[in-house]
């Protein structure tokens, strides 16, 4: 899959140079590329705060997001686990958007700044024997790369759960 999604960026990013070195402003074709490229950006910008959207955006062959996933075990109960990472992201600068407490699902997103359009954070937790197992999924809403931010913000993420389980 990463093989295919690294031939998709490449060939959109040829496309977008193609068009831009062989259009002049008053041609139609500029005003289609432009929409081309701006219709999946509003796109992304309106649906990433519903949950459905999850499914979408690391989804493999989304070559207009880079999507990151970890995953961790942990040696206390699925709820204690679940109850704590509220106290994480409520000193993080995520906003939780979504909760479900039967599926064991949260989703929380980062606001624009100047070097991203923002993440989705998607949280989820099944038990395995006797531990928890946490997967996090980190995506970009509109970037081809993060330049390693999701994974920043993963071990930022899991750096404060481990150090909020110690007692």
């Amino acid at each position: 899959m990463t093989k295919i999604k690294i031939m998709l960026k490449i060939l959109f990013t040829i496309t977008v140079l193609y068009l831009i070195l062989n259009s002049d402003n008053s041609s139609i074709s500029y005003y289609i590329f432009i929409l081309i490229l701006i219709t999946p950006f509003i796109n992304n910008i309106i649906i990433r705060k519903y949950h459905w959207s999850k499914d979408y955006f690391i989804h493999p062959l989304n070559f207009l997001t880079e999507h990151v996933e970890y995953s961790k075990k942990y040696d206390i109960s699925q709820k204690l686990l679940f109850d704590k990472i509220f106290e994480v992201i409520d000193n993080s600068n995520y906003k939780v958007i979504y909760v479900d407490k039967n599926k064991m699902e949260i989703n929380a997103i980062t606001k624009t700044t100047f070097s991203s359009w923002g993440e989705n954070f998607y949280i989820s937790f099944h038990e395995e024997k006797t531990k928890t197992k946490m997967i996090i999924h980190s995506v970009t809403v509109y970037q081809i790369t993060s330049w390693g931010k999701n994974q920043r913000n993963i071990n930022n993420f899991v750096n404060h759960i481990d150090s909020s389980l110690i007692i």
